[in-house]
């Protein structure tokens, strides 16, 4: 028979190898992106190396995300970041695969700068275009 104390020692090795796969799956952007270990600092997140914003990755279970995801609002709050989300992992799937989940308010802005970039990027290549003429 399970102990309760040995389910909540598995589904902290779940976590533990799901924050690790997070964290190399990231690398591929952030160099240096790492997960924080067994014992995070308070506020800190489960990734980092990963800029000014607070990355939670979880293996909990759908119901959990509204809790995991005011933590992560909390502690970037705390951090003075902007960004915060939860990596919840999908069954079977990758990190690349898995939920990225934020509140709208957080996402909103994101995206307008990233047209606002892409459009001045676009700019910039016309003007490059064009002066090659």
């Amino acid at each position: 028979m399970t102990s309760a104390r040995d389910a909540g020692r598995s589904a902290a090795r779940r976590g533990q190898a799901w924050q690790r796969e997070c964290a190399a799956a990231a690398r591929l952007w952030f160099p240096a992106a790492d997960h924080v270990g067994r014992f995070p600092a308070p506020g800190a997140g489960d990734l980092t190396g990963v800029g000014d914003r607070i990355i939670e990755c979880t293996v909990q279970p759908m119901g959990n995300l509204a809790a995991k995801l005011r933590q992560a609002e909390s502690d970037a709050v705390r951090a003075e970041f902007g960004e915060f989300y939860v990596v919840k992992k999908a069954p079977g799937e990758r990190p690349e695969r898995a939920y990225a989940i934020t509140r709208a308010g957080a996402l909103w802005p994101l995206l307008a700068r990233l047209d606002r970039l892409e459009g001045m990027l676009d700019e910039a290549n016309a003007e490059l275009l064009e002066a090659r003429r």
